[in-house]
């Protein structure tokens, strides 16, 4: 079972990009030279599990089990001369692009504190991955 099936199951709610190569995504996904920017195409599991492929300059797949997958929205994207162009774009990439942020500012803020301990043991690491995160917090 598949952690975004598990999420569902839960009601957790996920949205996030993955690999074109992920498995379990459509096969007709990877045909870019169909699409123009701005265009998407979408694909739901029996289990309401959206996988979506959108076209800003080359194709960027997510997956997502909350958002409508037919509302849409507009963002800006800049020319290659400078100028802004309005890019219609599904509400899935306008969330997932203004939450992103928070989460490379929170590894950016880890990276300058990290411990540089390694470890083979897993659990190890992971206990080393949480005083970081601590140590950031205790800054805030």
């Amino acid at each position: 079972m598949s952690l975004d099936t598990i999420n569902f199951i839960n009601k957790t709610y996920t949205c996030g990009t993955v690999r074109k190569d992920r498995k379990g995504l459509p096969d007709d996904f990877n045909n870019d030279k169909n699409m123009s920017r701005g265009d998407y195409d979408w694909r739901s599991t029996a289990k309401s599990i959206i996988a979506m492929k959108w076209m800003a300059k080359k194709g960027i797949y997510f997956l997502s089990n909350y958002h409508d997958p037919e509302a849409l929205t507009s963002v800006n994207r800049r020319q290659k001369d400078g100028t802004l162009q309005e890019i219609s774009c599904p509400k899935l990439v306008e969330d997932n692009n203004k939450h992103m942020r928070y989460v490379d500012k929170a590894d950016m803020s880890k990276s300058c504190y990290e411990l540089d301990r390694k470890s083979r043991r897993w659990w190890l690491q992971i206990f080393w991955h949480f005083v970081d995160v601590t140590v950031v917090n205790s800054f805030i």
